[in-house]
């Protein structure tokens, strides 16, 4: 049995799954980060919205957002008692930072990018950022006359998402290492049990061939040299007659020269 054919065929066999299962941990992977970004947004909008309830009562009672002193001290209770949390920022229509938890980020800019997904919030308010160094959940601020004046945004950080995605592929990869492992083994058994029988009839096959063809070439050999001895024999046959042809005309040119001499003599 050609074992090397059978092996041949579950390598190809377990490539293709080794394919599959890669495609498909890609996309479990993504699913889970997607899944697990989505209910740490979750849990951060709670903080948010608390905190968002808080200053849009303050606003219906004519407070500008400039003016609630009780915002930072709200803000910071929840930096303390949750170590992922990085800060908690307010800022007012224009970007400007009003009140944050880290007291030197007041009076900047925030990013585009976030007011940008402020300004693109739907009915509920909420909107979320995934960025490289951080995580973003921010709910906007609307006043007594239903208009957006701000947001609360709350930066968190993602080393427990990135760690969980990180053991999540680790996890997946082992699990993929060792499907691929037992299917190439019973690829392996189910070929050599599958295709003993069609192995075993194609190596007689194969022998009947090559006797075949070597009794086929003995044949043609044999024929080649009965060919030659015949053709030798016909060749010095033919040789024989044309000697002897020569002879004869050699032996008729010399009588008719004698007769020649003969008659020059008498003359």
């Amino acid at each position: 049995m050609n074992v090397g054919f059978v092996f041949k065929i579950a390598s190809t066999l377990a490539a293709i799954l080794f394919v599959g299962l890669g495609v498909t941990g890609i996309l479990s992977l993504h699913t889970f980060e997607r899944t697990l970004g989505e209910f740490l947004s979750t849990r951060f909008e709670f903080v948010v919205n608390d905190i968002r309830q808080g200053i849009e009562t303050q606003l219906d009672l004519g407070l500008e957002l400039s003016n609630i002193e009780n915002i930072p001290e709200a803000m910071g209770a929840y930096v303390r008692g949750d170590p992922q949390i990085f800060t908690i920022e307010v800022f007012d229509e224009t970007g400007t930072v009003i009140h944050s938890t880290d007291t030197s980020f007041e009076g900047d800019l925030v990013t585009e990018e976030w007011i940008q997904a402020w300004q693109e919030t739907g009915d509920d308010g909420v909107w979320t950022l995934l960025q490289r160094d951080a995580g973003v959940v921010g709910v906007a601020l609307r006043n007594s006359f239903n208009q957006n004046v701000g947001s609360v945004a709350l930066r968190y950080s993602r080393q427990f998402l990135d760690d969980s995605v990180s053991s999540r592929a680790s996890n997946l990869m082992a699990v993929g290492a060792t499907n691929v492992m037992i299917i190439m083994a019973l690829a392996v058994f189910g070929c050599l049990v599958i295709l003993r029988k069609p192995l075993q009839d194609l190596g007689d096959l194969r022998v009947a061939i090559a006797a075949m063809t070597e009794r086929v070439g003995k044949d043609e050999d044999a024929a080649g040299q009965e060919t030659m001895q015949v053709g030798s024999s016909e060749f010095n046959s033919f040789a024989d007659e044309v000697t002897r042809a020569r002879d004869t005309l050699v032996s008729a040119r010399d009588e008719i020269r004698q007769i020649d001499e003969e008659q020059a003599g008498r003359s």
